[in-house]
Protein backbone atom coordinates (compact mmCIF):
# COMPACT_ATOMS: atom_id res chain seq x y z
CA UNK A 1 0.00 0.00 0.00
CA UNK A 2 1.36 3.17 -0.83
CA UNK A 3 0.52 5.56 2.39
CA UNK A 4 -0.18 9.16 1.03
CA UNK A 5 1.64 12.14 2.25
CA UNK A 6 -0.11 13.90 4.73
CA UNK A 7 -0.48 18.01 3.97
CA UNK A 8 -1.67 20.83 5.43
CA UNK A 9 -3.77 23.59 3.95
CA UNK A 10 -4.90 27.35 5.38
CA UNK A 11 -8.26 27.17 4.57
CA UNK A 12 -11.25 29.93 4.58
CA UNK A 13 -14.18 27.67 5.97
CA UNK A 14 -17.71 28.81 4.69
CA UNK A 15 -20.74 27.80 6.92
CA UNK A 16 -21.94 25.84 3.84
CA UNK A 17 -17.76 23.93 3.31
CA UNK A 18 -18.10 23.38 7.30
CA UNK A 19 -21.52 21.29 6.62
CA UNK A 20 -20.04 19.45 3.68
CA UNK A 21 -16.93 18.19 5.52
CA UNK A 22 -19.33 17.26 8.74
CA UNK A 23 -20.76 15.08 6.40
CA UNK A 24 -17.70 12.54 6.71
CA UNK A 25 -17.65 13.28 10.57
CA UNK A 26 -17.60 9.46 11.57
CA UNK A 27 -17.22 7.90 15.25
CA UNK A 28 -16.38 11.22 16.76
CA UNK A 29 -16.80 12.22 20.54
CA UNK A 30 -19.72 13.60 21.76
CA UNK A 31 -20.52 17.09 20.39
CA UNK A 32 -19.91 19.94 23.88
CA UNK A 33 -22.52 22.29 23.21
CA UNK A 34 -20.65 25.17 25.50
CA UNK A 35 -17.38 24.87 23.22
CA UNK A 36 -19.29 25.39 19.87
CA UNK A 37 -21.17 27.96 21.69
CA UNK A 38 -17.62 29.26 22.71
CA UNK A 39 -15.93 28.84 19.42
CA UNK A 40 -18.53 30.71 17.93
CA UNK A 41 -19.17 33.97 19.59
CA UNK A 42 -15.40 34.51 19.04
CA UNK A 43 -16.04 33.78 15.91
CA UNK A 44 -18.74 36.60 15.39
CA UNK A 45 -16.76 38.93 17.38
CA UNK A 46 -13.64 38.22 14.96
CA UNK A 47 -11.36 37.28 17.61
CA UNK A 48 -11.11 34.04 16.34
CA UNK A 49 -7.39 33.17 16.07
CA UNK A 50 -4.88 30.98 13.52
CA UNK A 51 -3.23 28.20 15.10
CA UNK A 52 -1.39 24.79 14.65
CA UNK A 53 -4.70 23.22 14.88
CA UNK A 54 -7.76 23.05 12.60
CA UNK A 55 -9.82 20.38 11.23
CA UNK A 56 -8.17 17.01 10.31
CA UNK A 57 -9.18 14.23 7.85
CA UNK A 58 -7.41 10.78 7.40
CA UNK A 59 -6.65 8.99 4.59
CA UNK A 60 -9.76 7.72 4.09
CA UNK A 61 -11.48 11.19 3.55
CA UNK A 62 -13.09 10.33 7.36
CA UNK A 63 -13.19 14.13 9.81
CA UNK A 64 -11.93 12.54 12.85
CA UNK A 65 -10.89 15.94 14.79
CA UNK A 66 -12.38 19.64 14.13
CA UNK A 67 -16.32 19.48 14.58
CA UNK A 68 -16.55 21.49 17.27
CA UNK A 69 -14.71 24.17 15.16
CA UNK A 70 -17.25 23.45 12.11
CA UNK A 71 -20.29 23.67 13.80
CA UNK A 72 -19.47 26.85 15.10
CA UNK A 73 -18.83 28.15 11.99
CA UNK A 74 -22.35 27.48 10.91
CA UNK A 75 -23.73 28.55 14.03
CA UNK A 76 -21.77 32.00 13.67
CA UNK A 77 -22.56 32.01 9.76
CA UNK A 78 -19.21 33.76 9.01
CA UNK A 79 -16.45 32.09 6.83
CA UNK A 80 -12.86 31.60 9.55
CA UNK A 81 -9.52 30.77 8.33
CA UNK A 82 -7.81 27.86 9.91
CA UNK A 83 -5.70 25.24 8.56
CA UNK A 84 -7.30 21.79 7.32
CA UNK A 85 -5.14 18.58 7.32
CA UNK A 86 -6.11 16.00 5.29
CA UNK A 87 -4.02 12.18 4.36
CA UNK A 88 -3.62 11.47 8.34
CA UNK A 89 -3.03 7.72 9.77
CA UNK A 90 -6.38 6.86 11.24
CA UNK A 91 -4.60 5.95 14.07
CA UNK A 92 -3.72 9.15 14.87
CA UNK A 93 -7.20 9.98 16.06
CA UNK A 94 -5.91 7.87 19.62
CA UNK A 95 -3.10 10.46 20.17
CA UNK A 96 -5.09 13.76 19.43
CA UNK A 97 -5.63 16.41 22.50
CA UNK A 98 -3.81 13.98 24.55
CA UNK A 99 -0.97 16.23 25.34
CA UNK A 100 -0.55 18.74 28.03
CA UNK A 101 -3.17 22.08 27.37
CA UNK A 102 -2.33 25.23 27.92
CA UNK A 103 -3.73 26.96 30.41
CA UNK A 104 -5.49 30.51 30.68
CA UNK A 105 -2.86 31.35 33.32
CA UNK A 106 0.15 30.31 30.53
CA UNK A 107 -1.45 33.04 28.07
CA UNK A 108 -0.95 35.19 31.18
CA UNK A 109 2.56 34.05 31.43
CA UNK A 110 3.37 34.74 27.70
CA UNK A 111 1.85 38.23 28.08
CA UNK A 112 4.10 39.20 30.42
CA UNK A 113 2.05 38.39 33.95
CA UNK A 114 4.45 37.41 36.83
CA UNK A 115 2.82 38.15 39.87
CA UNK A 116 -0.47 35.92 41.17
CA UNK A 117 -0.94 34.96 37.48
CA UNK A 118 -2.82 31.62 38.38
CA UNK A 119 -5.02 34.00 40.99
CA UNK A 120 -5.17 36.68 38.18
CA UNK A 121 -6.69 34.30 35.36
CA UNK A 122 -9.33 32.56 37.99
CA UNK A 123 -10.13 35.52 39.43
CA UNK A 124 -10.75 37.41 35.51
CA UNK A 125 -12.95 34.16 34.64
CA UNK A 126 -14.94 34.75 37.74
CA UNK A 127 -15.27 38.60 36.92
CA UNK A 128 -15.99 38.49 33.56
CA UNK A 129 -19.08 35.90 33.68
CA UNK A 130 -20.12 37.81 36.94
CA UNK A 131 -20.21 41.47 34.65
CA UNK A 132 -21.84 39.27 31.79
CA UNK A 133 -24.79 38.01 34.46
CA UNK A 134 -23.37 35.04 35.69
CA UNK A 135 -22.88 33.05 39.24
CA UNK A 136 -26.42 35.51 40.39
CA UNK A 137 -27.43 32.04 42.25
CA UNK A 138 -26.22 30.95 45.55
CA UNK A 139 -26.85 27.47 44.88
CA UNK A 140 -25.62 27.19 41.04
CA UNK A 141 -22.50 25.15 40.27
CA UNK A 142 -22.23 26.17 36.84
CA UNK A 143 -19.35 27.75 35.50
CA UNK A 144 -19.18 29.91 32.46
CA UNK A 145 -16.97 29.85 29.96
CA UNK A 146 -14.57 32.71 29.33
CA UNK A 147 -12.32 32.57 26.18
CA UNK A 148 -8.91 32.83 26.89
CA UNK A 149 -8.08 36.20 24.59
CA UNK A 150 -11.00 37.57 26.93
CA UNK A 151 -8.92 36.65 30.16
CA UNK A 152 -5.38 38.11 28.78
CA UNK A 153 -7.26 41.30 27.93
CA UNK A 154 -9.29 41.79 30.88
CA UNK A 155 -5.91 40.85 32.68
CA UNK A 156 -3.99 43.09 30.95
CA UNK A 157 -6.63 46.27 31.23
CA UNK A 158 -7.19 45.44 34.86
CA UNK A 159 -3.64 44.58 36.18
CA UNK A 160 -2.93 46.94 38.87
CA UNK A 161 -6.20 46.09 40.54
CA UNK A 162 -6.33 42.85 40.07
CA UNK A 163 -2.98 42.43 41.61
CA UNK A 164 -3.90 44.25 44.93
CA UNK A 165 -7.11 41.75 44.85
CA UNK A 166 -5.03 38.80 44.73
CA UNK A 167 -2.32 40.30 47.50
CA UNK A 168 -4.76 40.84 49.77
CA UNK A 169 -6.60 37.66 49.07
CA UNK A 170 -3.08 35.91 49.76
CA UNK A 171 -2.33 37.63 53.23
CA UNK A 172 -6.03 36.29 53.97
CA UNK A 173 -5.33 33.20 53.18
CA UNK A 174 -2.25 33.16 55.23
CA UNK A 175 -3.94 34.59 57.88
CA UNK A 176 -6.14 32.05 61.04
CA UNK A 177 -9.13 32.98 58.61
CA UNK A 178 -10.86 29.99 57.09
CA UNK A 179 -10.81 30.44 52.88
CA UNK A 180 -12.55 28.01 50.75
CA UNK A 181 -10.91 29.51 47.51
CA UNK A 182 -8.44 32.09 47.03
CA UNK A 183 -9.03 33.05 43.44
CA UNK A 184 -12.66 33.51 44.72
CA UNK A 185 -11.68 35.49 47.54
CA UNK A 186 -9.42 37.50 45.14
CA UNK A 187 -12.03 38.10 42.71
CA UNK A 188 -14.91 39.33 45.58
CA UNK A 189 -12.40 41.88 46.54
CA UNK A 190 -11.54 42.72 43.32
CA UNK A 191 -15.62 43.52 42.66
CA UNK A 192 -16.00 44.92 46.36
CA UNK A 193 -12.97 47.35 45.67
CA UNK A 194 -15.37 48.89 42.44
CA UNK A 195 -17.41 50.01 45.23
CA UNK A 196 -15.13 51.57 47.96
CA UNK A 197 -11.50 50.72 47.40
CA UNK A 198 -10.49 51.88 51.17
CA UNK A 199 -13.16 49.89 52.30
CA UNK A 200 -12.91 46.51 50.63
CA UNK A 201 -8.86 46.83 51.99
CA UNK A 202 -10.29 47.27 55.90
CA UNK A 203 -13.17 44.76 54.87
CA UNK A 204 -9.59 42.29 54.09
CA UNK A 205 -7.59 43.66 56.91
CA UNK A 206 -10.28 42.86 59.36
CA UNK A 207 -10.48 39.16 58.27
CA UNK A 208 -6.38 39.08 58.45
CA UNK A 209 -6.15 40.57 61.74
CA UNK A 210 -9.62 38.64 62.88
CA UNK A 211 -11.28 42.28 64.07
CA UNK A 212 -14.56 40.05 64.96
CA UNK A 213 -17.03 41.59 67.40
CA UNK A 214 -18.95 38.50 68.04
CA UNK A 215 -22.93 37.13 67.46
CA UNK A 216 -24.56 39.68 64.86
CA UNK A 217 -20.86 40.91 63.31
CA UNK A 218 -21.29 40.08 59.83
CA UNK A 219 -17.97 39.16 59.92
CA UNK A 220 -17.84 37.34 62.71
CA UNK A 221 -20.50 34.97 61.34
CA UNK A 222 -18.87 35.23 57.73
CA UNK A 223 -15.89 33.16 59.73
CA UNK A 224 -18.09 31.05 61.49
CA UNK A 225 -20.22 29.69 57.94
CA UNK A 226 -16.75 29.61 56.28
CA UNK A 227 -15.32 27.52 58.99
CA UNK A 228 -18.70 24.95 59.25
CA UNK A 229 -18.54 24.56 55.42
CA UNK A 230 -14.41 23.38 55.68
CA UNK A 231 -15.00 20.88 58.69
CA UNK A 232 -18.37 19.63 56.62
CA UNK A 233 -16.59 19.27 53.51
CA UNK A 234 -19.28 21.17 52.15
CA UNK A 235 -19.23 21.86 48.42
CA UNK A 236 -19.53 25.30 48.11
CA UNK A 237 -19.26 26.76 44.48
CA UNK A 238 -17.90 29.79 43.38
CA UNK A 239 -21.35 31.45 43.19
CA UNK A 240 -21.70 29.86 46.83
CA UNK A 241 -18.76 31.68 48.16
CA UNK A 242 -19.26 34.77 46.36
CA UNK A 243 -22.46 35.16 48.15
CA UNK A 244 -20.72 34.65 51.14
CA UNK A 245 -18.42 37.59 51.00
CA UNK A 246 -21.48 40.09 49.23
CA UNK A 247 -23.57 38.98 51.75
CA UNK A 248 -21.21 39.97 54.80
CA UNK A 249 -20.17 43.03 52.83
CA UNK A 250 -23.22 44.38 52.55
CA UNK A 251 -24.85 44.11 55.86
CA UNK A 252 -21.65 45.51 57.57
CA UNK A 253 -22.14 48.00 54.71
CA UNK A 254 -25.88 48.85 55.99
CA UNK A 255 -24.68 48.26 59.78
CA UNK A 256 -27.11 45.45 60.26
CA UNK A 257 -27.00 42.62 61.71
CA UNK A 258 -25.96 38.95 60.31
CA UNK A 259 -26.85 35.78 62.49
CA UNK A 260 -27.00 33.26 59.25
CA UNK A 261 -25.96 33.21 56.25
CA UNK A 262 -27.39 30.26 54.22
CA UNK A 263 -27.55 29.33 50.59
CA UNK A 264 -30.09 29.13 48.48
CA UNK A 265 -31.71 26.43 46.35
CA UNK A 266 -30.39 25.68 42.94
CA UNK A 267 -33.68 24.95 41.55
CA UNK A 268 -34.66 28.30 40.39
CA UNK A 269 -38.04 27.10 38.80
CA UNK A 270 -39.30 26.63 42.30
CA UNK A 271 -38.93 30.14 43.10
CA UNK A 272 -36.64 29.80 46.24
CA UNK A 273 -33.03 30.59 44.72
CA UNK A 274 -31.16 33.28 47.08
CA UNK A 275 -29.90 36.16 44.66
CA UNK A 276 -26.57 37.25 44.95
CA UNK A 277 -26.85 40.56 46.56
CA UNK A 278 -24.61 43.09 44.17
CA UNK A 279 -22.07 44.93 46.08
CA UNK A 280 -23.30 48.62 45.85
CA UNK A 281 -22.81 51.72 47.79
CA UNK A 282 -25.56 52.70 50.65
Amino acid sequence: MNIPIPTATLVTVTPEMAREWLEANENNRNVRDRRVDLYSSEMEAGDWMITGEGVKFDWNGRLFDGQHRLKAVIKAGVPVQMFAFHNLDPEAQKVVDTGAKRTAADALRFAGITRFVSEIASMAKIVIAWDEGGYRRSGSNSHPDVPSPAITDWSLENIEAATAAADLASQVYRSPFPVLSRSTLAAALFMISRVDEAEARKFAADMIDLRLSGAGDPLYTLHRRIESAIKSREAVGTAGQLFFYFRAWNARRKGERLSVIKIGSANTAAGVATDIAVPAPI
